[in-house]
């Protein structure tokens, strides 16, 4: 659910900049995904050669996909915050790491 929030919100910020296309939608949700894959590869690779718990690839999936909430809070704030103080918007690549590390 956060993860298409993302991508709405994401879709909405190019709207008001006014640089909004329908392939904006799709590229963001396929790139979005593709993290969330390799996140997930990473961590049951990680966990296999650290000899940890074994744990499903939907617990890993799960925890991969909350980073989308704070990216969500951080697209959300920089959308309505970013107009009263006309600083630009994040990359999302920055908006990756900044989530990130708000949740971690």
């Amino acid at each position: 659910m956060a993860f298409v929030t993302y991508i709405l919100v994401i879709g909405y910020h190019m709207g008001q900049v006014s640089s909004f296309t329908p392939e904006v939608l799709g590229k963001t949700g396929s790139r979005g995904l593709v993290m969330l894959v390799l996140e997930v590869l990473a961590l049951k690779v990680g966990f296999y050669l650290l000899d940890g718990p074994r744990n499903s690839f939907l617990d890993f999936t799960c925890w991969s996909g909350y980073k989308y909430v704070g990216i969500t809070l951080c697209c959300l704030s920089r959308v309505f915050l970013g107009q009263v103080t006309g600083t630009p918007p994040l990359r999302p690549s920055a908006q990756y790491i900044s989530a990130s590390s708000i949740l971690i």
